[in-house]
């Protein structure tokens, strides 16, 4: 007994134009459905990209650096910083120049800046703020100077003119690990990842 393989034909109407109407629509409908898939993949790709814009703007640092002579209504020189972004800062570190030379924490600055005005040892407040999150909003005084306790030649002259000289520089990341170093006078620099300094220069 001989078996006939059967096949499946696609069926016609016996109307030689109304098959060709019905293959055409068939065609024109895979058309479609593949544009409307290749629309709806760019569409998901566009949300995905508006998506994660939103979340980095979210998430963006700014640091700001500035300073000031009264503090909580007492006459004392500080220098802070404040988080001016929508984000948490993460800083890597910061560290302080006086005439394009780093120095090692305040009493190395006072020495380098005022010498000549220096009489005593003076009392200096600091915060070391390398390796701070500091919040979206927050300051944080890196150090500071009350006139009750500095001689008036040096506290003048750190109030007048040193303080306006000093260079800051700073090296920051994001939550998402994005990194900015910044000298505060710039706008800050996009980088892959903080440079390490020896923690001496650390502030």
């Amino acid at each position: 007994m001989i078996e006939h393989e059967s096949h499946s034909h696609a069926r016609h109407t016996g109307l030689p134009w109304l098959d060709l109407i019905l293959a055409g629509s068939a065609i024109f409908i895979s058309v479609v459905s593949l544009v409307v898939s290749i629309h709806h993949g760019h569409t998901m790709e566009k949300l995905v990209a508006a998506n994660e814009k939103q979340v980095e703007a979210s998430t963006l640092p700014i640091l700001r650096f500035s300073t000031g002579n009264l503090l909580e209504n007492e006459k004392a020189i500080h220098f802070d910083l404040k988080n001016g972004g929508t984000g948490p800062a993460v800083i890597e570190w910061i560290r302080i120049k006086w005439n394009g030379q780093t120095v090692n924490g305040p009493g190395d600055l006072l020495e380098r800046c005022c010498r000549k005005q220096a009489q005593r040892t003076i009392p200096i407040w600091q915060n070391y703020l390398s390796g701070m999150t500091v919040p979206a909003g927050q300051s944080e005084t890196l150090f500071r100077i009350r006139a009750a306790d500095a001689d008036p030649d040096l506290y003048h002259a750190l109030d007048n003119q040193a303080r306006f000289k000093i260079d800051v520089e700073g090296c920051y990341c994001s939550v998402l690990d994005q990194c900015w170093v910044t000298d505060f006078k710039v706008r800050p620099r996009s980088v892959q990842a903080c440079e390490a300094i020896p923690e001496s220069q650390r502030w």
